[in-house]
């Protein structure tokens, strides 16, 4: 099992789902890649790749929208579920209870970002047809610093990775730095984001890798090129910046 540490916290354990507290580009190559499609002006629809249909729902185009990641999740018993990210533009003004959260839970953010700004996350997984999901769970990322709010588990440590419910809904938020480039430290194009599945769902498989961007993603040369880069673990990973 990998170790993946928190500059400021304890070490966190997630299996193949790396935690990274650190923002950074993607990690080494693998052998296969997500299926992606570049988010379309607000008149046209999404087109998927023709190799590799997406069975994940669409995300409606939305000007704040950076990027959106999303999945199939097929669990043993063949329960099936759709989950999807979907991150928003830096804010100045960051979502109420936020502030005391990052306080709580992540030490030294203050020192970090002596001027943040803020990013927001949601996710969303629904189940589809009759598998049972009592219990059901994906890692969920968005770090950076992160805190969350809804339906999900902690991991061993706050301000990294949790385990999202299967179905439910989250809200994640990490402050960056105000009026700096995505692309520098701590800029949300450097951070970690994406689903993978912990080593005690092991029969659970992910599918259908999806990542759509935004302009501002595309802008990124950072986040320009996650279209191209494969999954480090393809059915247990759909993740940037690996």
């Amino acid at each position: 099992m990998a170790r993946y540490p928190h500059p400021a916290l304890a070490v966190v354990l997630l299996g193949t789902l790396a935690l990274s507290a650190c923002g950074g580009s993607a990690g080494a190559a693998s052998t296969a890649s997500p299926t992606v499609t570049a988010a379309p002006p607000a008149s046209a629809t999404a087109t998927p790749s023709t190799t590799a249909p997406p069975t994940a729902t669409a995300v409606p185009v939305d000007p704040s929208i950076l990027f959106t990641i999303s999945a199939t999740v097929t669990a043993g018993d063949g329960g099936v579920a759709h989950v999807v990210q979907t991150v928003y533009r830096p804010a100045a003004t960051p979502p109420a209870g936020t502030e005391g959260l990052l306080d709580a839970e992540c030490d030294g953010w203050r020192a970090q970002f002596p001027s943040p700004a803020y990013v927001r996350s949601t996710y969303v997984a629904t189940t589809v047809g009759s598998g049972s999901w009592t219990g059901g769970r994906i890692g969920l990322s968005m770090n950076g610093w992160p805190v969350y709010t809804g339906d999900y588990s902690t991991f061993q440590a706050y301000c990294a990775t949790v385990l999202a419910h299967i179905p439910g809904t989250v809200e994640s938020v990490t402050p960056v730095p105000a009026g700096g480039s995505p692309d520098a430290a701590d800029g949300w194009a450097t951070l970690f984001y994406g689903f993978g599945i912990p080593d005690d769902d092991s029969p659970t498989v992910l599918s259908d890798c999806v990542i759509t961007l935004g302009a501002d993603a595309l802008a990124s040369p950072i986040a320009a090129t996650w279209p191209t880069k494969p999954q480090v673990y393809p059915g247990s990973t759909c993740d940037v910046n690996r």
